[in-house]
């Protein structure tokens, strides 16, 4: 569940990569699985962001999400990573990856299914949170493109009204 919930996450984070760089979600996502360093993903999306989105409120709101997303990555190694094991009192555990050997036998606490719930319930809330700003996003990026064209067309209508047609009178240097 947690494992799957997460695949939702960095999907979320595609969709958002993908519009940062105005390309597809496929190509999107060789950009983004090209490392596996989630930091790395994450403080690509930030400066992409920096480029792309003048609106301070948005970037603020795509920075705090994707902070979220790093305060969770540890649990989320560990869990998918992790050893699994069942300790001397029938309880589940799991050891993180980076623990050796001898840290195998270290008590630790166990890992109940309302562990599990709460860590799918957080990765669940970041998604639909990145999913929020992703719709922020392109509707910001609507209007921008709106106000340009709008803009565009002002101009161009600015400068029909000027060409009407109509001589301008001769001057006399004109004339000769």
């Amino acid at each position: 569940m947690c494992v799957a919930g997460w695949a939702h996450t960095e999907e979320a984070l595609t969709l958002i990569l993908g519009h940062l760089l105005g390309i597809d979600e496929r190509r999107a996502e060789i950009v983004l699985y090209a490392s596996k360093s989630q930091q790395f993903r994450v403080d690509l999306i930030r400066q992409l962001a920096k480029a792309v989105i003048p609106e301070d409120e948005l970037r603020d709101a795509l920075n705090a999400a994707l902070g979220w997303l790093i305060s969770l990555v540890g649990k989320r190694n560990t869990y998918v990573h992790g050893l699994w094991k069942i300790d001397q009192n029938r309880d589940i555990v799991v050891i993180p990856t980076k623990a050796g050997p001898i840290d195998w036998f270290i008590p630790r606490a166990p890992i109940t299914t309302k562990d599990l719930r709460s860590f799918f319930d957080e990765i669940r809330d970041l998604d639909a949170e990145l999913m929020r700003i992703l719709l922020q996003m392109r509707g910001a990026s609507f209007r921008r493109s709106q106000s340009q064209s709008d803009d565009r067309a002002h101009q161009s209508g600015a400068r029909l009204k000027s060409k009407s047609g109509a001589r301008s009178p001769r001057t006399r240097s004109s004339s000769r």
